[in-house]
């Protein structure tokens, strides 16, 4: 019988993968191709649906 509890959330997830990352372990510059203004959002959303040969990783700048 299946309690509910997990040793996989969420939470442990990602506090596992941003330590990894923090550590040098898991690469994340190789997976970013492209910085976008949040008005820009639609386009990158299209392009991350569209054109995946071109859009892997988009981050979006709100400074």
């Amino acid at each position: 019988m299946h309690s509910g509890e997990s040793k996989h959330s969420l939470e442990r997830n990602s506090r596992l993968v941003y330590s990894l990352i923090c550590e040098g372990k898991f690469k994340v510059e190789e997976l970013l191709t492209h910085v976008i203004d949040p008005e820009d959002a639609q386009s990158a959303y299209d392009g991350l649906t569209d054109r995946k040969d071109e859009y892997l990783g988009v981050i979006m700048d709100w400074t």
